[in-house]
């Protein structure tokens, strides 16, 4: 595994612990690392840590898969690691080497990256310890937490220990069940050695700094290793300090005086025909004698520690010193079932947390198959479904942000849609409306036959109903085909009257009535043959008044002229040459 470090602005912000496998990182809260960041993508990249080291691979820029190389720039991100290793015996996670020297302000600290401990002083894990280096430390139930709490009222990420110039501090990383210092509930505070602090119904307790490498908790001979510390000593009395060194001199004292005895023996027992001396079987018999002594020693102390260990819980303690009984006397009986007892304890707290695992997992794939489904329905626009969904998924975890901003956003929807629906039934009701007074109005023009009025209001009717779902539009589809009929009719009436003023000479009126005919029916053949023999011959007879007028102008005769130019000018047509050329002379008539 590897111990991830995510810096920003030169300043340790995040430490991981990572196991084999694969972490995603990026802004999304779906992240195994979140980087809250715009400059970050929802989903930027993916860790694979394995044996042989780290893979990277790219999931936001299309670059597949980059090379391992660290320090790894991401936005305002620096992501940093290195090769984790496990405490031997203490079951936690420490710092891997080599760590950095400690932040200023913690001088006198140990070496090795080990800045201070806590101990669990309630819950299945009672008795154990875990390490603090420099920076921080995740405390949860994650595989990725330094301080690994197996109890369900701890959440996964549920706090950071952060050790930095200044000393200790703790704070909460929105857990369900909070954190307590002193049994006070706080989100951020300073922390010092002895005070506890509780995460759910876990309680630990800060430990003293440690007072160098040579404490026997990290570094100890293997003999020391075996034996558990000195008692304390009683009131009143003066710590036995430096006990353990004391019974190593104790030792060597009596070795040096078997092996004084030994050149004894030799010395004046060594001449007796190989036989050996009574001396040298006295330094023999009184070595044994102190081996035996000694084995007896250690097994009593472990029994007696391994006793402890199980009433206490610390069944991992436990099963360690049982084992030192068992090597010391094979045939220790209840050494054997107490460790017995002791594995027992262990495999059982193992299966109760990876049942607790396997349930998260199952919660976890429950509450993202429901976000999926939601956002399905929130693309159909199904708003009651994402709603539906979305509470499911609260239902599964109660403090799902996401869930509950699907169900603000779907409800917001919802109403929106009830709007414009309203809005629009509203816009219907209104056409409707306009298209019965218009034709109401167009039916009373085909009474009182102004009929081209009245086709201009039946067809604005006929035009505000494009979906042909009005009451009105049938009526008024009806009305017009009467008017069609009455046009018609009333066209063949003025296309005979054109001809008949076309005879007569009377042009003025011809155009008029040929006019009137093909407004009412512009494609009536009579009616658009007349208006073009009319028309041109109204453009003859308007360029010889234009000449008379200009002849009569040119003999200082200006009222005449004047008007045969507004007799020509009416038998021209606006787009004319004739027309234009006109209108211009017209000023000189004022």
């Amino acid at each position: 595994m590897i111990r991830l470090t995510v810096s920003r602005d030169g300043r340790n912000i995040e430490l991981r612990v990572l196991e084999p496998g694969s972490y995603t990182l990026g802004r999304s809260p779906d992240s195994d690392l979140v980087l809250d960041d715009p400059a970050v993508a929802e989903s930027q990249l993916r860790l694979t840590v394995s044996a042989h080291g780290v893979m990277i691979e790219d999931l936001a820029g299309g670059q597949g898969q980059l090379s391992g190389q660290r320090p790894l720039p991401l936005g305002p991100f620096v992501l940093d690691w290195q090769t984790a290793e496990t405490e031997a015996g203490a079951q936690t996670r420490v710092a891997p080497a080599p760590e950095p020297p400690p932040p200023a302000g913690l001088a006198g600290q140990p070496p090795g990256g080990v800045l201070a401990q806590l101990r669990v002083l309630s819950g299945e894990q009672t008795g154990q310890v875990f390490s603090l280096g420099p920076g921080i430390s995740l405390v949860g139930r994650a595989p990725e937490c330094a301080v690994r709490l197996a109890d369900p009222s701890v959440s996964r990420r549920h706090a950071e220990i952060s050790v930095d110039g200044q000393g200790f501090s703790v704070r909460d990383l929105g857990s369900t069940s909070g954190t307590l210092l002193e049994g006070r509930s706080i989100e951020q505070a300073r922390l010092a050695p002895g005070q506890s602090l509780s995460f759910g119904t876990v309680t630990i307790e800060l430990l003293p700094p440690l007072s160098g490498p040579d404490d026997t908790r990290a570094k100890a001979s293997p003999l020391a290793a075996q034996e558990p510390e000195s008692p304390p000593a009683p009131a009143g009395q003066p710590a036995a300090a430096g006990s353990s060194a004391r019974r190593r001199l104790l030792l060597y004292g009596e070795a040096a005086v078997a092996l004084a005895l030994l050149a004894l023996a030799l010395v004046f027992g060594g001449g007796d025909k190989g036989k050996p001396g009574q001396v040298s079987q006295a330094v023999q018999q009184r070595q044994q004698s102190e081996q035996e002594e000694q084995r007896q020693r250690l097994v009593v102390i472990n029994l007696t520690k391994g006793k402890q260990a199980l009433e206490a819980g610390a069944h991992a303690e436990a099963a360690q010193f049982l084992r030192n009984v068992i090597t010391a006397d094979p045939g220790h009986e209840e050494a054997r079932r107490l460790l017995e007892q002791a594995q027992q304890a262990l495999a059982q707290a193992e299966s109760q947390r990876a049942s607790l695992e396997r349930q998260e997992t199952l919660r976890r794939q429950r509450r993202d198959d429901l976000w999926r489904q939601a956002r399905a329905a929130q693309e159909r626009e199904d708003y009651a479904r994402v709603r539906e969904l979305a509470g499911q998924a609260l239902e599964v975890d109660p403090n799902d942000a996401l869930a509950r901003h699907l169900i603000l956003q779907a409800q917001a929807a919802q109403e929106q849609k009830e709007r414009q629906r309203l809005e629009a039934a509203e816009t219907v009701r209104q056409r409707e409306a306009q298209a019965q007074e218009l034709y109401r109005q167009g039916l009373a023009k085909l009474e009182k036959k102004s009929l081209i009025l009245a086709r201009q209001d039946l067809e604005q009717a006929l035009a505000l109903d494009s979906e042909n779902v009005f009451a009105v539009t049938a009526q008024a589809r009806q009305a017009l085909e009467r008017l069609e009929q009455a046009s018609l009719k009333k066209a063949d009436e003025l296309a005979a009257l054109g001809a008949k003023q076309h005879k007569a000479g009377r042009l003025n009126e011809a155009l008029a009535a040929y006019r009137q005919a093909l407004q009412l029916q512009p494609e009536h053949p009579q009616a658009k043959a007349g208006l073009a023999r009319a028309r041109q011959e109204a453009e003859r007879q308007a360029v010889r008044l234009a000449q008379e007028a200009d002849v009569l102008e040119g003999l200082g005769k200006r009222g005449p002229a004047c008007a045969k130019w507004r007799q020509a000018l009416q038998l021209t047509t606006e787009d004319g040459a004739l027309h234009k050329e006109i209108k211009e002379k017209l000023p000189l008539c004022r």
